[in-house]
This record gives structure tokens, sequence and C-alpha cells, in this order.
């Protein structure tokens, strides 16, 4: 696994794996263009890149974090009218904040 963008020091950050941001390449949970100022990973046999803030596979949406989604009889998934970017972002956010109360 590689990672591109600046160092935000994860564990991967210290590695020798650096290589350049995908810029412009679709991002794999979001599908939207990773940025210029991106941070994120790429796999190292042409996977297509995930940027930081697109851990969806990891965390799970907005209201699965909620426990509201259907995997738990609920309806709830990404918060209305956000692109999938920002429900990705959203869902960090509200796992960070789940960090804090431990």
């Amino acid at each position: 696994m590689n990672w591109f963008g600046k160092n935000w020091g994860a564990p991967a950050c210290y590695r020798d794996d650096h290589v350049p941001t995908p810029s412009g390449e679709l991002c794999f949970h979001c599908d939207e263009p990773i940025e210029k100022s991106d941070n994120g990973f790429i796999g190292s046999f042409g996977e297509p890149p995930q940027a930081k803030l697109c851990p969806r596979s990891i965390l799970g949406s907005v209201g699965h974090q909620n426990k509201t989604c259907s995997c738990f009889g609920g309806m709830d998934e990404d918060p209305v009218g956000m692109s999938k970017r920002e429900a990705a972002k959203a869902a960090y956010q509200v796992y960070c904040k789940k960090l804090e109360r431990i």
C-alpha cells in the first residue's frame, strides 16, 4: 500500500511508499476526483486511490455508525443532500467524535 499527499502522522506515512498524488483520478469510495491537496492511499498493484477522508469501507455511513441504517432495522444512510465526498467527510467526523468520548 502506498500513500500520497502530506505526511499526516499515520504509521504508513513513515515508510518509503510515498507516491505522487493521483490528481484527477476518481476516489475508490466517493467517485469524486482526487484533488492535488488530498492525502490518501493507493494500492501497489494498480488499485484505485482512496482519499484519506473516505474511509467508508471501514467506518460505514453516518447512519451505520449511529446504528440507524438498514443493518440495524432503520433507513438512514448518508445525510440528505450531501455529495458522496461530503458524506464520507461527515462519517469521518462522526467517527472522530466517538473516539473523543473513549
